[in-house]
């Protein structure tokens, strides 16, 4: 349970993470010393749901998205966590998700996890507004943070203009 953010525009593009570590009860909030939130060259990463699934992630150093799925899939094979890994790159969003699926967003803004629905109102909010992708993320991260139980601080951030 978490909170990642990404936005993409025509110069630019950012990414944002919480450090919530939740039980499965959403009774126990503890702040995670791991970084929810990395980068792979060009590619901005961000991971909901499974501190597994992050740490295989981070490690495999893979940034395109269907390589990614295509390497979790022979690790992994047919799991039941439940988790999203968010990527932004020159190219846009893209959600890998529990299914394997891949999705490209047609919007400049998605987020995961379980304080999605908050972030993802803020940053259609936000989007009305000419702002750089890094000042959407972390205004959203803040709106979520306020009115949600599923988003804590300390934030991480990346940002990468081309």
């Amino acid at each position: 349970m978490t909170a990642i953010l990404a936005v993409h525009s025509d110069t630019s593009y950012a990414i944002g993470g919480d450090a919530g570590a939740f039980d499965e009860g959403g009774t126990l909030i503890a702040t995670s010393a791991e970084p929810k939130v990395f980068k792979f060259g060009n590619t901005l990463v961000g991971v909901a749901g499974s501190f597994r699934i992050m740490e295989l992630v981070a490690k495999s150093n893979i940034s395109d998205p269907y390589k990614l799925r295509d390497h979790l899939m022979q690790i992994l094979g047919q799991g039941n966590d439940t988790w999203s890994v968010l990527l932004v790159n020159r190219d846009g969003i893209y959600e890998l998700g529990e299914d394997y699926s891949v999705i490209k967003f047609k919007e400049p803004y998605a987020a995961v996890g379980a304080a999605c629905d908050i972030a993802t109102g803020a940053l259609a909010a936000l989007s009305s507004f000419s702002l750089e992708p890094i000042d959407m993320v972390k205004t959203a991260m803040d709106v979520t943070e306020h009115h949600s139980t599923m988003c804590v601080r300390p934030f991480r951030f990346f940002y990468k203009i081309f």
